[in-house]
């Protein structure tokens, strides 16, 4: 996120901002886990996932992606660019919630 768009609309996208904040939080507990073998292609994979997600936010909130790339469904909203950088949002934070189900089955795995 550019601080740009922070501040051209300081506080508009506190919801997306946690949830972006909530996945990158799981994908650094992935990236710090030793894992098995097994367990590190599989959560190499999920934590690839929340990756490109957080970066196709990202560059939503930083105008260098339009919504119509992201998904040209939107353009039934009155302000489509919002709606692309909300369900971004929303992406990422879902893609993180299997990815901490990946690294729960992993750490249960390895007591």
């Amino acid at each position: 996120m550019t601080a740009a768009v922070l501040v051209a609309r300081p506080g508009a996208y506190r919801a997306e901002d946690e949830a972006i904040t909530r996945a990158q939080a799981v994908l650094d507990q992935a990236e710090a886990g030793t894992w098995t073998w097994e367990g590190a292609v599989a959560i190499a994979k999920a934590a690839t996932d929340v990756r490109e997600a957080i970066e196709t936010h990202q560059a939503l909130r930083a105008g260098v992606l339009g919504w119509e790339s992201y998904d040209s469904d939107l353009r039934e909203y009155a302000d489509p660019g919002d709606v692309a950088v909300t369900k971004s949002a929303e992406d990422a934070e879902e893609l993180a919630g299997y990815l901490a189900e990946v690294i729960g089955k992993y750490s249960e795995g390895e007591r």
